[in-house]
Parts: C-alpha cells; sequence; structure tokens
C-alpha cells in the first residue's frame, strides 16, 4: 500500500505540472489536448515509477542496516572491535531448536548457572563435540571470551580460521570440571597476523559426563 500511494504521488505531481502548462496555452482546445497528453504520459511512466519506487523500497533497509552495522562494530582506525558470532553449527545439537548451534550466536542471554535451552548443548552429554562459529568482520585476533553457562571446564581445544582456509590451534586443555559457574574464558590470541572470521570450539565431556554449555563467543581483534 506504501509502494502504491508513493507512485500515485509521483503521477499526481507530473499532471500537476503538465495541468499548469497547459492552461498558459489560451484556447480550450490546446488545453484537451495537454489533458491527452498528461492522460499518455501518466500511464507511460507508471510502470517505471513503480518499478523505481520498489527498488527504492527493497534498497532501503539494506543500506540502513549496513551503515548501522558499520557505525556499531568498526572500531576506531587501528583500534580493537568486540563481535558476537552471527552464525554457527555443531558435529551435534541437543534439538534442532532449543540448545541448539545457534544458541550460542549473539550476545550471552543465559546469564545464570542453569541447564537452560538457551545456550548450545551437544546430542549426548559425554560425547566429544565441535561448534563452529562464523563472524561478519575479518580481524587479527587477539582474544576470544567463551560463555559458558553449565558445567564448564571440557573444552579442550580452541581453534581459529583465517580467510584462506588455514586452521591454527589457539589453545589445548584437559578437560576438568569448574567450580565457578557460570563462567567467561579468556583466550589470548598470540603470533597469529592473518585476519579470521571463523571459531571451532571442541569439548571433551567424557570426564565429566555433563554437558559443557555455551552461551556466546566473543571474537576480539584488529580489522
Amino acid at each position: 500500500m506504501k509502494q502504491q500511494q508513493k507512485t500515485h504521488c509521483v503521477l499526481m505531481f507530473c499532471g500537476l505540472i503538465l495541468a499548469a502548462l497547459a492552461c498558459t496555452c489560451g484556447p480550450l482546445s490546446a488545453v484537451q489536448e495537454a489533458q491527452s497528453t498528461i492522460g499518455a504520459v501518466q500511464a507511460s511512466l507508471e510502470p517505471a515509477l513503480t518499478e523505481m519506487v520498489l527498488t527504492m523500497t527493497a534498497v532501503g533497509p539494506t543500506m540502513e542496516a549496513a551503515l548501522a552495522t558499520a557505525n556499531a562494530e568498526m572500531p576506531a582506525p587501528g583500534g580493537e572491535m568486540r563481535q558476537w558470532a552471527n552464525g554457527a553449527i555443531a558435529s551435534s545439537e541437543y534439538s534442532d531448536q532449543d540448545w541448539n548451534a545457534m544458541q550460542a550466536t549473539g550476545a550471552p542471554n543465559t546469564l545464570t548457572c542453569e541447564d537452560l535451552p538457551t545456550a548450545w548443548a551437544s546430542g549426548d552429554a559425554g560425547e566429544v563435540a565441535s561448534l563452529t562459529l562464523a563472524y561478519s568482520v575479518p580481524v587479527v585476533p587477539s582474544s576470544i571470551e567463551i560463555h559458558q553457562s553449565y558445567a564448564p571446564g571440557s573444552i579442550t581445544k580452541v581453534e581459529v580460521v583465517d580467510e584462506t582456509g588455514v586452521v591454527t590451534v589457539v589453545y589445548e586443555a584437559q578437560p576438568a570440571l569448574l567450580e565457578q559457574c557460570p563462567y567467561v574464558q579468556v583466550i589470548p590470541v598470540t603470533g597469529i597476523t592473518a585476519k579470521v572470521m571463523t571459531v571451532i570450539i571442541t569439548v571433551d565431556q567424557s570426564a565429566v559426563d555433563d554437558w559443557n554449555e555455551i552461551d556466546a563467543v566473543e571474537l576480539i581483534g584488529t580489522p
């Protein structure tokens, strides 16, 4: 409806201009001829104007979203930026909705130490599983912060993938249940000069036999 109103307004504006010109022509026959011309012009312009309005309507939100993202995420020149994952897949997940891989994207929303569906959990409590997260802006990483909301401590490996597909291990450890929960595990990243936009987290829950649930993962680095 909004698109039709925009097109109608443009056509009315064109009609008013042509009518004003017609009124200055003098005789009634000239006015009638001008009115006939107005109708023809409106008919020929309508498809093009409709297409133009549709294009502007489609492109507008995309441009606004892109500008909002740039303003929100991009740091000052030479500075670091912090970003949450915007995509995720897992080797297994408890269900295709609750506790699925996408629950680990975005900012933390599981703020207590509970077995809640707003965090990722693997399909089985005692398995080895991996969570792969994607980010919108490639950065040279300086650290990764993993927000664990239940039974933390089973993360045994963290890898990053650069823009050329090279995988680098940035953290390895033996699984051990931690007392602090929720727990934010900060992993410093050094020696990587290539930009990355993928993080892979491996959990080995066999020692604990409980779900090490991950609520959010923040990638920090320089664009």
